[in-house]
C-alpha cells in the first residue's frame, strides 16, 4: 500500500503592505469625490437658498407698494418707514471709509434685531431668515441692500431721477431690487448705489457680494428685478472684486461694472440710461 501525501494548509495572517496602500488609496479617492460632492451640493443648496430669500423679499416689496398706494418701501437706512430703520447719528470721517456708528438718542445698534423687526416692512414676512445669505460668513444680520434708484439717494453719486413709486418704474425686468452688498462698515447701511451711464468716472461705489461659489463658478451674487425674477451673476472678473479694500474704487473697462450700470437705473427720466438705448 502507497503511503498518503501529506497535504499542508498554508494559512493566510493578513494583508501585504502593498494590498494595503492600494486599499487605502482607494478610500482616500472615494473619499475626496464625496467631499466634492458634498460641497457643490452645499454651495447649490446655499445659492438656492438665497434665490429664495430674494423671491420672498420681492414678494413683500410688491405687496408693501400695495398697501401703500404704490408707493416703494424707503431704500435708505436712516429714516424711519425705511425698510431697516439703523443708523441715525452716524457721521462719516473725511476719508470716506470709516463710520462712526454713534445711534444718539437711538438705541438700536446696525447689528440689533429690533431694526428689522421694528419696521413695517417686516411684518409683510414675520421672519428674519429673508434678510441674510447662508453664504455671508460675516457677522452681519442682514446680507441685501435695495437699489438706491428704487426710493433710495437722490443725486448723492450720480445725476439720476429716482423712481418712488412702483408703479413709474420703467423697465422693471431690467432694474435691480434687492442685492448681495458688501458692505464693511460692519452693516449694509443706507442703500447700493453705483455710478451711473453719463458720469465719467469707472468706479464702484458701495461693493457687491459675490458670495457664491458653485463648482468652477466663483464670484456669483444673487439679485432680484423690479418684475420680481431673480438671476444670479457670475462675475467676470472676480479677482478684481477681491482686489476692491475700499469705497469710489476704480474700475476702467470693467465688463462688471457695465453690467451693473446698465442694471442701476434704466429708463431714468435725465436720459443717462435709456431703456434700450432708446
Amino acid at each position: 500500500m502507497s503511503q498518503a501525501t501529506p497535504v499542508t494548509t498554508r494559512i493566510r495572517r493578513g494583508f501585504t503592505l502593498v494590498e494595503l496602500m492600494v486599499v487605502t488609496a482607494i478610500l482616500i479617492v472615494l473619499i475626496t469625490i464625496l467631499m466634492n460632492s458634498y460641497e457643490h451640493a452645499k454651495s447649490l443648496g446655499q445659492l438656492t437658498y438665497c434665490s429664495t430669500n430674494h423671491r420672498q423679499l420681492m414678494i413683500a416689496y410688491f405687496n408693501y407698494a400695495t398697501d401703500h398706494r404704490q408707493e416703494l418701501v424707503g431704500a435708505y437706512t436712516s429714516q424711519p418707514g425705511d425698510w431697516v430703520y439703523s443708523q441715525p447719528g452716524e457721521t462719516e470721517t473725511p476719508d470716506n471709509l470709516r463710520y462712526n456708528l454713534t445711534m444718539g438718542t437711538h438705541t438700536k445698534g446696525a447689528n440689533d434685531v429690533n431694526v428689522i423687526s421694528e419696521n413695517e416692512f417686516y411684518q409683510y414676512l414675520h421672519d428674519l431668515n429673508p434678510y441674510h445669505c447662508p453664504s455671508d460668513i460675516r457677522d452681519y444680520i442682514r446680507s441685501y441692500s435695495i437699489n438706491g434708484f428704487l426710493n433710495g439717494h437722490t443725486n448723492d453719486f450720480g445725476p439720476i431721477n429716482p423712481v418712488n413709486r412702483l408703479s413709474a418704474l420703467k423697465g422693471p425686468s431690467r432694474t435691480i431690487a434687492f442685492i448681495d452688498e458688501d458692505d464693511p462698515r460692519k452693516a449694509n447701511m443706507n442703500s447700493w448705489v453705483i455710478r451711473p451711464h453719463g458720469y465719467s468716472t469707472e468706479e464702484w461705489v458701495d461693493w457687491v457680494g459675490g458670495y457664491h461659489n458653485v463648482g468652477k463658478k466663483v464670484g456669483g451674487s444673487a439679485l432680484s428685478f423690479g418684475d420680481g425674477h431673480v438671476e444670479v451673476y457670475w462675475f467676470q472678473d472676480p479677482k478684481a472684486m477681491l482686489e476692491i479694500t475700499g469705497f469710489f474704487w476704480p474700475a476702467p473697462n470693467s465688463p462688471d461694472l457695465e453690467w451693473f450700470r446698465d442694471r442701476y437705473n434704466p429708463g431714468d427720466i435725465n436720459g443717462n440710461n435709456p431703456i434700450n438705448g432708446q
